[in-house]
């Protein structure tokens, strides 16, 4: 096969070509960025678990896993509730299943140190 070659000028021009393109197609989607937010329904907050503080410095809270249907619910909301913690702290978390099926627990951005303990 003949290799074909590409000339600068047609390679100038197919990349102004492609940047156009890009541009243009981008320009609808920044202006929906810079509109402003949407009128609808607002997002659910998710609900702050209480936790209280022991004797021995950790913090505790429970968790309980409750549900209908196909509904999932952590301490009765859905999402789950969020647990707000500084660096450095330490918390127990103890997770009750009250579901008839096995349920897990998946945390964001803590290191965790499990025992389960079923009951």
């Amino acid at each position: 096969m003949a290799e074909r070659k590409v000339s600068r000028r047609t390679a100038l021009i197919a990349g102004g070509l492609t940047a156009g393109a890009l541009v243009a197609g981008g320009v609808p989607l920044l202006r929906a960025s810079l509109a402003g937010p949407v009128d609808g329904p607002a997002l659910p907050q998710p609900a702050t678990l209480p936790l209280r503080a022991g004797a021995d410095g950790v913090l505790h809270g429970e968790l309980v896993a409750t549900g209908t249907g196909n509904s999932l619910r952590y301490n009765g909301s859905a999402p789950g509730p969020l647990v707000k913690l500084r660096e450095g702290d330490r918390v127990r978390l103890e997770f009750r299943n009250d579901l008839d099926a096995d349920s897990s627990l998946h945390l964001h951005g803590c290191r965790s140190h499990r025992r389960w303990t079923p009951r």
